[in-house]
This record gives C-alpha cells, structure tokens and sequence, in this order.
C-alpha cells in the first residue's frame, strides 16, 4: 500500500525488496546482471503452465528492474484470471503485460515475480486455493521481453 501511495503522490514508481519476499507466497525468477544499459520497449509476455486446486484463480505477474541492494522498481504488470479448470490438470497461461519504455541500467536484472494478490485487482483465488508453476519439456515456459539496440 506504502508502494502505490509514494507512486501516485510522489510519482516513484512501486519498489519491492525481491530478496524479501517470501518465495511461498510468489514465484520469482531473476536474469543474470546486465552489463550494458537495457532498453525495454514494447509489450513483455510471459508463458508457463499452471495447476491450480480449485477451478478459478487469479494470478499477477510483475516485471522489475532490481538494483544491486535487490529492491526492485516495478517496470510493468498484468493480471490474469481463469474460470472452468479441472483442480489439478495443469493448463497454459499466455499473459501480455502492460506496454512499457523502460531503461534498466547496467549492473542490474530484471525479476519476473508472480502472486496471487494485488490489492489493485479484485482477485478470484477461493479460500485454501494453491497455484503450481511448471515448464514441461514439451512446452517449456518463458518471458518474453522486446529489448531494443542503443
């Protein structure tokens, strides 16, 4: 709440301490460290395979730039909601996040974290839901992101 507060009063963007985050409430995936400026431009899209216990869910996935003290600055999101899925049958997930230009300086990464609940979305997650991330070996998962040449 502290995050969006300082975002739309101060205009900083929303931060996160990824090291923090406790790794069993969200999935997080991090790149290696760039060593030369990163330009981001366009639209990032993740694709993975989720099971969920329960037929409906919400999930949001959240890109950002994470400096070397590990706080992260939120580049672009998106939420995605499903209804209808067989408890435990895994299905795939294609989610586009928002557009962005974004510049991730050199010595940084980029995180890719997902969760459940954003106080933004109304959410769809029935009480006890769990959500299981996979990447089969004959759809293997991945994030998209459209860098562009200095």
């Amino acid at each position: 709440m502290l995050s969006s507060a300082l975002d739309q009063f101060v205009k900083l963007p929303p931060t996160a301490s990824i090291p923090l985050l406790p790794r069993w409430f969200a999935a997080v995936w991090r790149s290696e460290r760039y060593g030369t400026p990163q330009r981001i431009r366009g639209t990032a899209k993740l694709h993975t395979t989720v099971s969920s216990t329960k037929e409906s869910g919400t999930l949001v996935a959240y890109l950002y730039d994470v400096g070397p003290l590990g706080l992260g600055k939120l580049v672009s999101h998106a939420p995605y909601t499903f209804h209808g899925r067989t408890p435990g049958k895994p299905f795939p997930v294609d989610l586009e996040l928002f557009s962005t230009a974004y510049d991730v300086p050199a010595g940084h990464r980029l995180a890719l974290v997902v969760d459940t609940v954003d106080p933004l979305y109304i959410e769809h997650n029935p009480s006890g839901a769990r959500l299981t991330f996979s990447s089969p070996a004959t759809d293997p998962s991945y994030v998209s992101v459209p860098l562009r040449e200095q």
